[in-house]
């Protein structure tokens, strides 16, 4: 599943009580708010929460578009690091094939 709060600590490297290193800047971005995955619907299933705190209630053609850009590379990105952060369940990996098949399924029919 999509980063949440409770994983931000998992993002940081701590040596002897002080941050030593951070990784996976991708979430570490100033963009569009569509790219976030709280502000989106990774099932395609409705305008989320937090969408809705923003005043949104529906996705124009082309924002749907970028959703789904947005959430393939979230898929990549999930896939690739299961190789590194060795997790102790097959869950991240299933959930990330599940993203990509569907994505790129969207892509082969677009």
């Amino acid at each position: 599943m999509p980063c949440a709060l409770g994983c931000l600590a998992s993002h940081f490297f701590v040596n002897q009580g002080r941050v030593a290193g951070l990784i996976d800047f991708e979430c570490a971005l100033w963009a569009d708010p569509l790219m976030e995955a709280q502000f989106r619907p990774l099932s395609w299933s409705g305008i989320t929460d937090s969408m809705r705190g923003y005043g949104k209630a529906e996705f124009t053609p082309d924002e749907l578009r970028r959703c789904r850009l947005y959430t393939l590379y979230l898929a990549l990105v999930m896939y690739i690091e299961c190789h590194y952060r060795n997790y102790d369940t097959d869950e991240v990996f299933n959930n990330a094939k599940q993203m990509l098949a569907a994505q790129m399924d969207w892509l082969s029919a677009d």
